[in-house]
């Protein structure tokens, strides 16, 4: 939901003076224009067209439309969902894996660990589910009460809370 509201924020943005809006809101949250990263947020701002802007909002969109597709499949224990979901699982974890090496913050060590062990998890689910009858969902080969979770990424931790309440 929050990728269609940035959607709807990045086309609101067509036809403006992006640069002009980010050191106005830059001045009004009285932030230090001279800081690192508000020099690269106000330069990228100011050379932003409505082009980078359409395709930025095109992006999003995508993201969500596959995400949605993803949580019906899930919903409805397609086999294809889950596949898609140990794909978008396996996606995250190379940049995962470069924020532990390049800092090692717990947290970032915490979300690796946990998308590799729900990536196996739905590896093992598929491979089970295979074995026993060849491309039925892993949740129709399991008792009614276990709920297979969707990938918890980064990128999806909202969307799999979201579609995990909907679930239970």
């Amino acid at each position: 939901m929050l990728v269609l509201l940035a959607t709807v924020g990045l086309l609101s943005l067509l036809h403006r003076d992006v640069g002009t809006m980010a050191s106005h809101l830059v001045h009004q949250l009285h932030l230090n224009p001279e800081h690192r990263y508000l020099l690269l947020f106000l330069h990228a701002a100011s050379h932003v067209t409505d082009a980078h802007l359409r395709l930025l909002a095109e992006g999003a969109l995508a993201y969500a439309a596959l995400r949605f597709i993803e949580a019906y499949g899930l919903w409805h224990r397609r086999a294809w969902a889950e596949w898609l979901a140990i794909l978008s699982g396996c996606f995250y974890l190379p940049w995962e894996y470069y924020e532990v090496v390049k800092r090692a913050p717990l947290g970032a060590e915490i979300v690796l660990l946990l998308n590799v062990v729900i990536v196996l998890y739905l590896l093992s689910c598929r491979w089970e589910a295979w074995k026993s009858n060849g491309l039925a969902a892993c949740s129709e080969t399991s008792p009614p009460e276990v709920v297979v979770p969707p990938s918890i990424s980064v990128g999806t931790l909202g969307g799999a809370m979201f579609s995990s309440a909907l679930a239970g």
